[in-house]
């Protein structure tokens, strides 16, 4: 649980702009419409977040980290 925390601490937009666009992921039979948001950890590492981010709570439906 602590890597999630660090991870969501931690992402930091990458590419052009100052934010990172979220881009729809799909929805979720129970969480409904999902998005993806893809950054820079502080480990250099690429993270992609898909969740459910319309409505409270929201919800962290997977996390994938880059291996490199």
């Amino acid at each position: 649980m602590t890597e999630v925390l660090e991870a969501l601490e931690s992402i930091e937009p990458f590419g052009e702009g100052s934010a990172t666009t979220p881009e729809p992921a799909g929805s979720h039979p129970q969480y409904g419409e999902l998005v993806r948001l893809t950054g820079i950890g502080s480990s250099g590492r690429t993270i992609t977040l898909v969740a459910q981010v319309d409505r409270l709570p929201l919800v962290l439906v997977d996390i994938q980290v880059d291996a490199t």
